[in-house]
């Protein structure tokens, strides 16, 4: 059974995916990252996040779409199954 936010299904990626996105605009932009990271005390700079954007969604992109969000962490996941 898995549970919601489990990144193993995409109803939890989903769920994840809206709550990083504060504003509930469908994407993630720098002033999401940015809230999270100070809300969690991460300490990301800009130039951080705006890399963590650009490994998402693509290079120069300014935002991460749900398609690209759900996509990258399948992609993990299944690099993670397979060991590499």
């Amino acid at each position: 059974m898995l549970t919601q936010g489990s990144p193993f299904s995409e109803e939890g990626r989903r769920a994840n995916f809206n709550l990083l996105d504060v504003n509930s605009k469908g994407e993630l932009d720098l002033n999401d990252l940015r809230y999270i990271s100070e809300q969690l005390k991460y300490g990301y700079d800009d130039d951080q996040l705006i890399d963590i954007i650009h490994q998402v969604g693509g290079y120069g992109a300014e935002t991460v779409s749900w398609e690209k969000f759900n996509k990258f962490v399948e992609r993990k996941l299944a690099r993670r199954k397979l060991g590499v």
